[in-house]
């Protein structure tokens, strides 16, 4: 099961924007935050009530809802109902009525008209970030690709240095003794020890390039462990994924 998500000031306005447009219907009176809360938490969030009260932005655009909810007759903002003239006449039938609802209908559809005016405005703000996000996300996969290439080239050159660091290694162990060191500084007039002297047949032998392996040829077992390894490895993984 996944681990809860903890959420944002600009995720718990998107929730809360949600729900109202997609559970309350537009009902303001659903815009409680133990409602909401829930709602967020069946869609993963880790989120309690509190966390929406405490937060000024989020409780100020639950009370933006709210008062657009009083623009709206139906339970659904925004529905569009056709005007009956002869009726609207009927009930309106000297100037003073006539006034009265004609000023209504003004402040009712000046209500539709500013509350249209924030959607396109947050329409725009999201479609702004949109972008941004979009930018970034772009930029990262960029400099993922680029990492890529780069930690192909540090493992790539990591097992270059361990095969030269055994061959090195192996070629001291086999081809430099300490009474061979010393037989080197006694060429150089520095004093050793006799009992630490060295047979000539033994130098040269030990010395002759021909018993020296190659780099490639002493480190070709060297290469066959480690790619022995890289396929256990990738096994292991391949099982995990499983």
């Amino acid at each position: 099961m996944a681990r809860p998500r903890k959420m944002t000031t600009d995720m718990m306005l998107e929730i809360v924007d949600d729900f109202f447009d997609n559970i309350a219907d537009g009902n303001a009176a659903m815009l409680k935050c133990s409602l909401i809360a829930e709602y967020a938490v069946k869609l993963g969030h880790s989120v309690a009530a509190y966390d929406f009260r405490r937060n000024i932005q989020v409780r100020n655009r639950m009370e933006e809802l709210k008062n657009t909810d009083g623009i709206f007759n139906s339970s659904k903002p925004m529905v569009y109902k056709n005007l009956n003239i002869a009726e609207f006449l009927s009930n309106n039938s000297n100037t003073e009525k006539l006034k009265k609802a004609l000023i209504e209908l003004d402040i009712y559809w000046n209500g539709i008209f500013e509350y249209a005016n924030k959607i396109i405005a947050r329409n725009k703000e999201l479609e702004k970030n949109k972008k941004i996000l979009n930018t970034n996300a772009n930029n990262l996969i960029a400099e993922n690709k680029t990492l890529t290439v780069k930690c192909k080239k540090l493992s790539d050159d990591k097992k270059q240095l361990m095969l030269e660091n055994r061959y090195l290694k192996k070629m001291l162990k086999e081809n430099l003794y300490p009474t061979l060191a010393n037989e080197i500084l006694r060429s150089d007039e520095l004093y050793i020890s006799d009992e630490n002297t060295l047979p000539k047949q033994t130098i040269n032998k030990m010395t002759d390039k021909n018993n020296i392996k190659s780099f490639p040829d002493s480190i070709a077992h060297d290469k066959k462990m480690i790619s022995d390894e890289e396929e256990i490895l990738k096994k292991m993984w391949e099982d995990c994924d499983v």
